[in-house]
């Protein structure tokens, strides 16, 4: 199955703003009712979030995320009066239990460390209400693949998947949700893979400002290096280059 995601922008939050819940939500959308109370972890900018909250019209619909910037952001884009943007943690959310009849987590427990992603889906899990369902899509990076790759790309890539590892986030988080779904006591879990293809907002993920300076803040490579990558990226957009594309796992989760 693959799901096509236009970007467009010039660095990766820009990009977050173009994501819909029809794209990178539908396998959630089927169980989403009008009165919904929906609680969306690791919202970015609010794109998706915004699009639960408009399925859950007689709902309340709460977006969280970890960067108190985009969450400012998605206030100013999104002053719907049934949805709110709240600073918070993945690992520590602070609702009572069994708050939400849906919880909704869109490719962020790879970034995680150590135990982060258990942590999480344990969370995810007190705050759901019984019979309540949660899902999680999460990405197996290393089935990554840009359409007509050049030698520079693959070069920045290899380095970024070295990066990934030496961090300890997880780059297979997908492989792992089903898994740590068990472990943290839901009653039934569901999950398929999915291909979701990116059009990337390119000049590009190693782009000076935001892009250069989170590779060398992963100590990715050198400025040489990094400004290489940049010029590969470049090179491939001119050509016509702009789609990625990789494996996800979506989950489907019900508390009992």
């Amino acid at each position: 199955m693959y799901k096509k995601v236009d970007g467009g922008r010039k660095n990766l939050t820009a990009y977050y703003h173009e994501r819909t819940a029809q794209v990178c939500a539908d396998y959630l959308i089927p169980h989403i009712k009008p009165d919904s109370k929906i609680l969306d972890v690791g919202c970015g900018p609010g794109s998706i979030t915004k699009d639960l909250a408009n399925l859950a019209p007689s709902g309340t619909t709460v977006g969280v995320d970890y960067s108190s910037t985009v969450v400012s952001q998605a206030r100013a884009s999104y002053p719907l009066p049934n949805l709110t943007f709240e600073v918070g943690n993945a690992l520590k959310l602070e609702f009572p239990d069994n708050s939400f009849d849906i919880v909704h987590c869109h490719c962020v427990l790879e970034h995680l460390s150590g135990s982060g992603p258990k942590e999480a889906m344990k969370e995810f899990h007190r705050v759901c209400r019984p019979g309540g369902v949660v899902a999680v899509c999460d990405c197996n990076t290393e089935t990554a693949k840009w359409e007509d790759a050049n030698d520079g790309m693959l070069d920045y890539w290899k380095h970024a998947e070295e990066a990934t590892y030496r961090t300890g986030t997880h780059p297979h988080a997908g492989y792992e949700l089903a898994r740590d779904a068990l472990e943290a006591k839901f009653a039934r879990v569901e999950a398929k893979n999915a291909v979701l293809q990116v059009n990337v907002p390119v000049g590009g993920p190693c782009a000076p400002g935001e892009g250069e300076d989170f590779c060398l803040r992963l100590e990715m490579g050198t400025l040489e290096q990094i400004r290489e990558w940049d010029k590969a990226f470049k090179e491939w957009e001119k050509n016509g280059g702009r789609g990625w594309f990789f494996e996800t796992v979506q989950l489907l989760a019900w508390k009992e």
